[in-house]
């Protein structure tokens, strides 16, 4: 257990060594994570982890979109070594941006979590990290004061009221027409 986690210290230390130093702050891996999680990053399916349903990826697509980076941010340095991708896919994997996962024999679409926290192109990797949802909070909220708002509707004023009824039909006329 001990030689273990020493062998994993002296892997991480190995990485930072060759490892452009953009990717080792904070700042750099959560852009890269955000670029790898767009619709310009690594292809994900969808697959049930702990009766959840999560999104997972294979080491090798990771790495060739590492390596390809189309519309890749400007903030990063491009990543053209193979090694040097594998070292950035470690990195995530130690900051737990992602995490090892098994698929489940004999059921298709189902994972568990590995023990194993090395990075490898052979690997399956579930991401944890879930990028910006401030949008994604806003319109929630917006979908709950809309929902509150016309549960309301009966003791709107009268000329709300009247508001309504006209954009209503104005939409439903503009809609037919």
């Amino acid at each position: 257990q001990t030689s273990r986690k020493l062998q994993y210290i002296i892997i991480y230390f190995n990485m930072t060594d060759t490892v452009p130093q953009e990717y080792n702050t904070p700042e750099g891996l959560r852009t890269l994570a955000n670029y790898l999680r767009s619709s310009h990053g690594v292809k994900v399916r969808s697959g049930i982890q702990h009766e959840k349903r999560v999104d997972y990826f294979k080491g090798k697509r990771l790495v060739e979109t590492i390596l390809e980076g189309k519309k890749w941010p400007k903030s990063l340095p491009k990543i053209t070594n193979k090694e040097i991708a594998i070292a950035v896919g470690n990195l995530l994997l130690q900051k737990q941006f992602f995490h090892r996962s098994e698929k489940v024999d004999g059921k298709k679409g189902y994972l568990k979590i590995s023990q194993k926290v090395l990075f490898e192109d052979l690997g399956h990797y579930t991401w944890i990290f879930a990028g910006n949802t401030t949008w994604s909070n806003i319109a929630t909220g917006g979908v709950i004061a809309l929902v509150i708002g016309f549960t309301l509707l009966p003791i709107w004023p009268d000329f709300a009221k009247r508001i309504l009824w006209y954009l209503s039909v104005t939409f439903l006329i503009a809609t037919l027409a």
